[in-house]
């Protein structure tokens, strides 16, 4: 078949739940994967442990919202919602609140235009169209400590929208926001995105003022931010990492990534330990000191990497390529270490999803949602995965490192 494992070895589903039930990292935990339609985005994580995942297009077969319950087998298919009209989904990954609505959002230029808020049975609750010319959503959205949510749009303005479904009073911010942003929510709750190509502002989401704005970043930013334990924020441009401390505004150049090794899509994550994982496009995946910027090691996994990382509470890190490998590694003594591969036959492109229990979500271009068996859940981390949690809100925690 067109999905086996490296090295040639053909896995039968006996094999594969035997593997995954010793622990073995990148094992496949259903016997197939599900296949869910064309083009599906990123795996958000409801607190019911349901797993859901936009599929992009304009048919009524792919532009849907679905829900996933994961039985150990092969997952299930609760129910999936047809976003109504013309309206396409782009390949945002829904974001979730800790009671379990789920938001997702539409950007082609049609009625329903805007975002959608569900029940955790995909019902709907309300919808919040889009300002006239604002475009649709192109990022994943962000959720602050008071159920507020807030979008970038593809013509760059950034909106509040509140738990009922009306926009916050001041509605729009007056200056645009770089539509390859996905906004985050601070430790001290103020709001972070790319302001545009070349800078990244601070925002307080109770007035709509601008706080502060960070300019002079030496190419573009192109990634999702990870936020620190303290409170910096980490920003990737296509070759550099920077720190930012919103505590001081200071903003300290803290890696440049080798000539080749452009940061595109794989947006950090943070270890226990503070150490930022993040992949490049020549295939190279990264750990970097934070706090001295120095490059602990690198990794060769063999192709493109634009999946978004995430670690593990012992230190087990899980990313995807356009190789067509989910690849698990961890770095002992200083030195990366493979500790899994598999390869799914299509690219991996999508955030890695992680639930409580360690197992791994990715989908694949093909249009198949993948399982694999983890050693341990989440780090316990200030930012372990992209936009921090599997609910995907977006909203930072004070965690202590561990040393």
């Amino acid at each position: 078949g067109r999905r086996f494992a490296r090295g040639g070895l053909t896995l039968l589903a006996s094999l594969l739940v035997a593997a995954t039930a010793a622990g073995t990292p990148a094992a496949p935990k259903w016997s197939s994967p599900h296949y869910l339609g064309t083009n599906p985005g990123g795996v958000a994580i409801g607190p019911n442990g349901a797993l859901y995942i936009t599929t992009s297009g304009l048919s009524s077969a792919n532009k849907r919202i679905w829900a996933i319950a994961d039985l150990g087998t092969n997952g299930q298919t609760i129910t999936s919602y047809e976003t109504p009209g013309s309206s396409g989904v782009k390949l945002n990954t829904p974001t979730i609140s800790r009671e379990g609505t789920v938001y997702y959002a539409t950007y082609a230029p049609a009625t329903y235009l805007g975002v959608f808020s569900l029940t955790p049975n995909l019902i709907s609750n309300w919808f919040f169209a889009a300002v006239a010319g604002n475009g649709g959503v192109v990022r994943t959205m962000a959720l602050d400590a008071n159920g507020n949510l807030f979008k970038t749009s593809g013509d760059g303005k950034v909106q509040g929208i509140t738990p009922s479904g009306s926009a916050l009073p001041w509605s729009t911010f007056p200056n645009s926001a770089y539509d390859e942003s996905c906004p985050v929510i601070g430790t001290n709750g103020y709001l972070y995105y790319a302001s545009g190509a070349y800078q990244f502002s601070e925002v307080d989401t109770l007035t709509g003022q601008i706080r502060y704005t960070w300019t002079g970043f030496l190419d573009t930013i192109t990634a999702a931010p990870a936020i620190g334990s303290d409170g910096t924020i980490y920003v990737c441009t296509l070759g550099w990492v920077y720190a930012l401390n919103p505590a001081d505004r200071t903003m300290r150049q803290l890696y440049a990534t080798p000539t080749g090794s452009t940061i595109r899509y794989s947006s950090p994550a943070v270890g226990p330990d503070g150490t930022l994982y993040f992949g490049t496009e020549n295939g190279y995946f990264y750990a970097i000191n934070t706090t001295t910027g120095a490059l602990i090691n690198r990794f060769n996994a063999g192709g493109k990497i634009h999946s978004s990382p995430a670690v593990a509470a012992d230190g087990t890190v899980y990313f995807g390529t356009d190789a067509g490998d989910f690849v698990a590694v961890r770095v002992e003594g200083g030195v990366f270490v493979e500790k899994g591969r598999y390869y799914v036959g299509d690219k991996i492109t999508c955030p890695v999803a992680m639930g409580r229990d360690g197992t791994v979500y990715v989908t694949d271009t093909g249009g198949f949602l993948w399982a694999f068996g983890g050693t341990t859940g989440p780090a316990r981390s200030s930012w372990p995965m992209f936009h921090q949690n599997a609910r995907r809100d977006g909203l930072a925690k004070a965690v202590p490192q561990v040393i």
